[in-house]
């Protein structure tokens, strides 16, 4: 549908944000882009996690047994580091973009006219290779070590004068 909308599209690229596609100025072709692209890919992860979440607290509660819940944990603050990244940047945007549409207001206007909302999203690229690694037992474990051997060397490397000398007196 947004592929073959016939209109034309008109950049500004003199200006910091050059514009948007022709169809988003449109009431149908916007609201369906805009419940495809965000709102459904949104409720789809966050009703997927919240269902995992719930799945192994009831396995936890029917097993009752230690160790399978240690391992869980651990899934589970994966999980949550990984999709926390992404409920931090799209979040805002899309309750933003859910009160535009059913009440415009121009404090909203302005935020996503200056790309202050917007570039949260970016917040998402940034730092998923970030939690995606810290979620690797063995990367985690070298980069700790890595860390505590700069901080060993950090505060090994004091200063002291190179030699005492002493002035006599007659």
């Amino acid at each position: 549908m947004v592929n073959y909308y016939p209109c034309e599209n008109h950049f500004d690229y003199t200006s910091w944000a050059c514009g948007t596609a022709c169809y988003t100025l449109q009431p149908i072709p916007s609201t369906a882009s805009w419940i495809y692209a965000l709102l459904a890919p949104l409720f789809i992860i966050c009703t997927s996690n919240i269902l995992l979440i719930v799945r192994v607290i009831y396995q936890k509660r029917r097993m009752l047994q230690r160790n399978v819940w240690k391992k869980n944990k651990k899934m589970l603050l994966q999980l949550l580091s990984v999709t926390g990244v992404l409920y931090v940047s799209w979040v805002p945007i899309s309750i933003s973009s859910v009160i535009t549409v059913l009440h415009p207001n121009q404090t909203l206007y302005e935020l996503q006219g200056n790309w202050l909302l917007v570039g949260l999203i970016y917040l998402a690229v940034l730092f998923s290779p970030l939690s995606s690694s810290m979620a690797m037992p063995e990367l985690r474990n070298e980069i700790h070590l890595w860390i505590n051997r700069w901080l060993r060397r950090y505060r090994n490397a004091q200063t002291y004068p190179a030699a005492v000398t002493r002035l006599q007196t007659e």
